[in-house]
Formats: C-alpha cells, sequence, structure tokens
C-alpha cells in the first residue's frame, strides 16, 4: 500500500475506535497498526492477520471493509470555521497540527454530550491564548471574539478538557472572561458576548452535530463546565454564554441538559429559568 493509503487506512481505525496511542496516523504499515488491523478482523469474525506473510488477496479485502466500516460522509465544515488540524490552514506549523493533547480515541457511540467552556483569557490582552494554534489547549472547538471559529481535533478525540465529562464529550471555548453573573460586577470577568461570538459558538454546535450524526452517533446533551467541577469553574462558562448559545442550541439540537456530575455545581436558575429554585 501506498503511504496515503496506510493513513487512510489508520484514520478508518482511529474512527471505529481502534487506538493507535504511540504513532497515530503516520503513514506508515508498523507493528502498531497491523496489531489495530488484527484486533479489527477478530472484533469482525474475519481472518487475523499477524504477520507480513499473510496473503495479499485477505489484506486488500479487509482494508477494504475496514475503509467501508468508516465511510460515512463526514460533516460539512461551514463557511467561516477553521478546519484547523490540516496542516495548509497553519503554516506556522510543520507537518500540520500537533494534537499534542490527545489522550485516545471515544468510539464514536460514546460522544453524547458539548461542554461549554469560557477560555478565561483573552488575544489582546494575552497572547499566550494563541496556544490553540500550537495544539496546546485540549479543546475541539473555539469560538474567537471576531467572530471566526476553529475547528481543533476531531470530534472523537480524548482530551482532558472538562473533568468527569473527558470519556463521553466535546468542548467548545468561547474566548474571554465572561461573569458568571450578569448583575455582579466582576473586575477579573468584563467581557461581553458580541452577536458575531454568538453566532461562532452556534456554528460549532452545528458542526459537531452534524460530525457525530456522519459517524453513526448522536449528540443528546449539553452541559456547562461547572456541571463538573464546581470549586474552580463556578463562573465557567457564564450566564450570558449559557442564555445566547446553550439555550439556543438545544432548542435547534432538541439536546438536554446533561446531568450534574457529584464534584460540580448545576445549572442555576440565574442562566435558566427552568432550573426553579437553584442557586448560583
Amino acid at each position: 500500500m501506498t503511504r496515503d493509503d496506510t493513513r487512510a487506512l489508520q484514520l478508518a481505525l482511529l474512527a471505529q475506535g481502534y487506538r493507535l496511542p504511540r504513532w497515530g496516523a503516520d503513514g506508515h504499515l508498523g507493528g502498531e497498526t497491523l496489531a489495530a488491523v488484527d484486533r479489527w478482523a477478530a472484533d469482525h469474525d474475519r481472518c487475523q492477520l499477524t504477520s507480513d506473510s499473510a496473503p495479499s488477496e485477505w489484506r486488500t479485502l479487509l482494508v477494504g471493509l475496514i475503509l467501508a466500516g468508516a465511510g460515512r460522509t463526514p460533516a460539512p465544515v461551514p463557511s467561516g470555521l477553521i478546519d484547523a488540524r490540516e496542516p495548509w490552514l497553519l503554516p506556522s506549523l510543520s507537518g500540520g497540527h500537533p494534537r499534542r493533547q490527545q489522550r485516545g480515541v471515544i468510539p464514536w457511540p460514546r460522544v453524547a454530550t458539548l461542554v461549554l467552556h469560557q477560555m478565561d483569557c483573552r488575544g489582546d490582552t494575552n497572547p499566550g491564548w494563541l496556544r490553540w494554534s500550537r495544539g496546546d489547549l485540549a479543546i475541539h472547538y473555539v469560538a474567537c471574539r471576531d467572530g471566526s471559529a476553529a475547528w481543533l481535533y476531531d470530534c472523537n478525540a480524548l482530551l482532558w478538557h472538562a473533568h468527569g465529562y473527558n470519556g463521553w464529550s466535546i468542548g467548545l471555548e468561547v474566548e474571554g472572561r465572561f461573569p458568571g453573573l450578569l448583575g455582579v460586577p466582576d473586575p477579573h470577568r468584563a467581557d461581553r458576548l458580541t452577536d458575531d461570538q454568538a453566532d461562532a459558538a452556534l456554528r460549532c454546535v452545528r458542526h459537531a452535530v452534524a460530525e457525530v450524526a456522519s459517524h453513526g452517533g448522536t449528540l443528546r446533551y449539553l452541559a456547562a463546565h461547572r456541571q463538573s467541577c464546581e470549586l474552580s469553574k463556578r463562573p465557567d462558562p457564564g450566564e450570558e454564554i449559557w442564555r445566547r448559545v446553550a439555550l439556543p442550541a438545544m432548542a435547534e439540537h432538541s439536546l438536554l441538559a446533561a446531568r450534574t456530575l457529584p464534584e460540580g455545581a448545576p445549572i442555576p436558575e440565574a442562566w435558566d429559568p427552568r432550573a426553579v429554585g437553584v442557586r448560583y
């Protein structure tokens, strides 16, 4: 097989939950890839390829079956959403997005929740926020203050972004420092959500819903980061983001509010009028 064929095979394996933790989709048909092919073959009652001496016709057939298993059409990338996973969109990087933060792959049927975050920094006050373009931000999507948005990691990439939600979630960061409650002044969190940025965040949600569906899964829940870690994330993502992004997205895509984890704080009534009696 050519290197491009091998990389396509590796991406197909990853899309179906077969991990390649050391080398990933590097285009080299090495022992890690062959072991993943063997696992796929065993799971699908096909011949097990344990060495390069396996008949070439079986290898060809098996590769075709694996590719067919991941052959659903991916969700189209909407206008205004930068596919930062691709190398030509990040010319400052050699070899494409480094994906340093990826810890593994989540099987597509388990990807059920989208978690909203505020980034807690801004590009004009903290140049370090551009770490997402270097692959250092463990998040799937970013909605920027200028109305642009970026897709950083595949939606089934396992990232450490939301504590106990990590094993089944997609993360969306909204650039800025936003107050937990709009009516309570906070000198450290004085940003407001612009219409363009709210639209950018909603584009990310639409894309995530379509991308999961294109791989046979269903995005069912929407969560706030505070629901997984109360002590340090109480204002995350904040009242305005929840009201202007979460509530419209839930209505548009029939998403349910995710359950609050034992370490987290529930959505307060100040953010969502349906949460009657829940204090911030």
